[in-house]
């Protein structure tokens, strides 16, 4: 059975979104879904108005639903749109192992899904 949990976290090590997918009988969500952590950090003083408060505690918890989801796009993400630096210092070299293990992976999600 194919399952994921991807977590990106700031430097300071505050969890800000989680990948996850978990399809098995004691999962309450069994489809892929996202939770936005990053959320915890709007603050009482940043949201006086209590039913925004509310929400946002409620958005914390949801299971924002993604389709599934791979790790090299999860990666690709941070360093395209959060400005993490990969580790892999060569550009093309880091895109064509993240293009491979895309390919791998969809593979293998077509595959479970098709179940």
């Amino acid at each position: 059975m194919t399952r994921y949990a991807y977590w990106l976290f700031d430097p300071q090590g505050r969890e800000l979104l989680l990948y996850q997918w978990d399809p098995g009988e004691n999962s309450k969500v069994t489809t892929p879904h996202l939770h936005v952590r990053a959320l915890t950090m709007l603050t009482t003083p940043n949201l006086p108005d209590q039913p925004t408060t509310d929400l946002v505690r409620r958005l914390v918890r949801a299971h924002l639903p993604t389709g599934s989801v791979t790790l090299a796009e999860v990666l690709r993400m941070a360093v395209d749109d959060l400005g993490v630096d990969p580790l892999e210092t060569d550009e093309a070299k880091f895109r064509q192992r993240l293009n491979s293990s895309d390919a791998v992976a969809r593979t293998s999600l077509a595959w479970q899904t098709a179940v």
